[in-house]
């Protein structure tokens, strides 16, 4: 395409959703892929054969869904944190589709092994308690998304969702899968944040009923406490970026005013000489 044409052009982003819904859903999308590609033979990249969100092939056992929502849900609460750098964070990882695609290839072999029969064939079920939490969990902190972090603060943080989320409590209506927080206020006007047990129901066995769930459950803007980070931290974030605009933009100016000095002095000097 010519340069010409190009420069007369008008170009317009579209930023992706931001938010804690947005980015699970985003999540699933790539994990969707990725258990399709795993299933079926499909590409590399871990893409599906349509644009429609449902997982195509069989699932043995039938509890893998549960796990890979819970490493979907890990990682989306990861990329959010880290979009809050320095306070989720100590800097902005990019943690990436590529990441959450490879956990969940990984964690599904795991949780194949775990039910397969002396005769090499898998079961349909396994007890959610069989379901291989802990090497999930090293696959996460050790293999994909831990092998980013550069700090034992991020080491910690990270862990300690892994600990929450990807764990068999996360069975059952009353499970603290997502551990959401309401203000409220106690008889003396202070207002605290009170804990509220967030979880998919016992029905929801397909990886569409998860996504619909997420879809009706999760709010399209939380409260950075359901990161596990203090709910003042989005606007000490957004304080810190704009101080750093005002800096940056203050050293453009005082370059400029530079320059338009320097070029008076010369046109100046020039004057002199003639």
């Amino acid at each position: 395409m010519p340069a010409q044409l190009v420069r007369r052009c008008r170009v317009v982003s579209f930023e992706p959703a931001t938010g804690l819904r947005a980015s699970l859903v985003r999540t699933l999308r790539a994990a969707e892929g990725a258990l399709n590609a795993a299933g079926t033979g499909g590409g590399e990249d871990g893409s599906a054969g349509g644009s429609a969100l449902t997982v195509t092939c069989d699932l043995r056992p039938a509890e893998t869904h549960r796990l890979v929502f819970a490493v979907s849900l890990a990682h989306a609460v990861w990329t959010e944190r880290a979009a809050m750098a320095p306070r989720g964070f100590s800097q902005p990882y990019p943690f990436t589709a590529a990441d959450v695609q490879s956990s969940v290839r990984l964690v599904r072999e795991l949780a194949e092994d775990s039910a397969r029969r002396p005769d090499g064939t898998l079961s349909q079920h396994v007890e959610p308690g069989q379901l291989p939490w802990e090497a999930s969990r090293a696959v996460l902190e050790l293999a994909v998304h831990g092998a980013r972090l550069t700090s034992t603060f991020d080491t910690e943080a990270l862990r300690a969702v892994a600990r929450g989320v990807v764990a068999a409590d996360g069975f059952g209506a009353e499970s603290p899968l997502l551990l959401a927080f309401q203000r409220t206020a106690d008889d003396g006007g202070t207002a605290h944040a009170e804990p509220v047990l967030l979880s998919p129901p016992d029905d929801v066995t397909t990886w569409d009923g998860y996504v619909e769930w997420t879809k009706r459950k999760v709010p399209a803007s939380v409260s950075p406490e359901w990161l596990g980070i203090p709910a003042e931290a989005a606007s000490r974030v957004q304080q810190s970026r704009g101080e750093q605009v005002l800096e940056a933009w203050a050293l453009v100016r005082a370059a400029s005013v530079t320059n338009v000095a320097g070029s008076d002095q010369n046109t100046g000097e020039e004057a002199l000489q003639e």
